[in-house]
């Protein structure tokens, strides 16, 4: 019980040091945070193997710091690890391929969480973008080689030729659940972000009011399996002194990440996702947005993503929202979304838009799409498509 540690939770009190060391005491082991408000001044770090309870009428107060001044560098709660060991990859990787050749191997065992990057570009004129994904080493076969548990999305030109290739292993942040309460933060102008992770396996965010933290309710960072569920995120707009951000929740880079029964409003973007590497893998799902898409579209992959699932999700633009869907993926599906009202943007129609990157296969089936006063309710026309099925 946080009670332990001293915490009083009055509204005026800094409860900082009494929750922290109350977090400290609880890893491995659960915290129960009971009703208050708790004004803190700087973020809260949760180490692997912790569950945060918080109490329904518990609130985590950060409304009165200061403007952040980097991205996702004011947040209530941090969830990190670090980047460890680096080497470079030895030989060009296949399309497909499991085992990695690299310089060596120490450092490196298995079950470790790696990044594997390249100075290449996603695509040929996609400049901004360059190959790579995160992934579990399976085994170290040798001194030199390793097994990936998941087989390479692109192949590598990884020696001999104009770009290079690096394995690097990371110090994760595991097996962490924060459950219930609420976060208020700043508003406008501010830039603060609810929950932040980075460096991570198996996060779950449960049941949490993330409201007026206006870069991000949730910063999903690089990492393996984070899941945001049940959660109210408000009023989440955009810090545009630092860059249009405004995410309800954002997807990094990794794979399995699941968004699923939450409700948004008020956010730039509901859901957004995009980094480098590639996120993939993602399942977004049973999620209700209202008033969302704020001066753009309100789901999108706003760089390349693979094998992204969009389902049964609503989203309905309101007075101020756009609404609709911006999918920029390889092997995407969307099925039985409801996308109500919008208007189109100057490039990105609203509906179901894939646009500026060139898209592989993509799915679509069962969507409801009504009410667009002014767009498209299905724009195909940006980029490539090598298939599509819209039924």
């Amino acid at each position: 019980n946080a009670l332990d540690y001293g915490v009083v939770g009055d509204g005026v009190t800094d409860d900082t040091d009494s929750l922290q060391a109350a977090i400290d005491a609880a890893a491995g082991q659960r915290l129960w945070v009971p009703g208050g408000r708790y004004i803190i001044s700087s973020q809260l770090t949760v180490a692997s193997n912790t569950e945060i309870i918080m109490a329904g009428n518990a609130i985590i107060d950060i409304s009165y710091w200061a403007p952040a001044v980097s991205l996702g560098g004011s947040r209530a709660f941090s969830i990190s690890g670090s980047s460890g060991t680096s080497t470079a990859v030895g030989a060009d990787i296949a399309l497909g391929a499991y085992d990695i050749t690299v310089t060596s191997t120490t450092g490196f065992s298995d079950d470790d969480m790696v990044e594997i990057t390249s100075t290449e570009p996603l695509l040929p004129g996609y400049t901004n973008r360059y190959k790579g994904w995160v992934t579990i080493i399976d085994s170290v076969l040798s001194s030199t080689v390793i097994r990936i548990a998941n087989a390479s999305p692109f192949s590598i030109d990884a020696v001999g030729g104009s770009y290079a290739a690096t394995l690097k292993r990371f110090n994760t942040v595991s097996n962490v659940t924060i459950m219930g309460g609420k976060i208020v933060g700043g508003g406008l102008n501010k830039g603060h972000t609810g929950i932040y992770t980075a460096v991570f396996q198996n996060i779950n965010i449960e049941g949490v009011i993330i409201d007026s933290c206006e870069a991000a309710g949730v910063w999903l960072g690089t990492g393996i399996q984070g899941s945001v569920k049940k959660c109210r995120i408000l009023n989440v707009t955009s810090p545009e002194y630092l860059a249009t951000l405004g995410y309800g929740v954002l997807i990094g880079s990794g794979f399995g990440a699941v968004i699923e029964n939450n409700y948004f409003e008020r956010c730039r973007h509901s859901v957004a996702a995009g980094a480098t590497p590639t996120p993939f893998n993602a399942i977004i799902k049973d999620n209700y947005s209202y008033n969302c898409g704020i001066g753009t579209n309100d789901y999108d992959c706003h760089a390349a993503t693979i094998g992204f699932v969009f389902e049964n999700n609503t989203t309905h633009a309101g007075p101020n929202g756009r609404g609709g869907f911006v999918i920029r993926s390889v092997d995407a599906v969307l099925k039985g979304n409801h996308v109500y009202g919008g208007s189109i943007g100057i490039t990105n129609a609203d509906g179901i838009t894939a646009t500026t990157f060139p898209l592989g296969r993509i799915t679509l089936s069962d969507n409801v799409i009504k009410d667009n006063a002014a767009g498209y309710g299905i724009d195909i026309s940006g980029g490539g498509i090598s298939s599509i099925s819209i039924s």
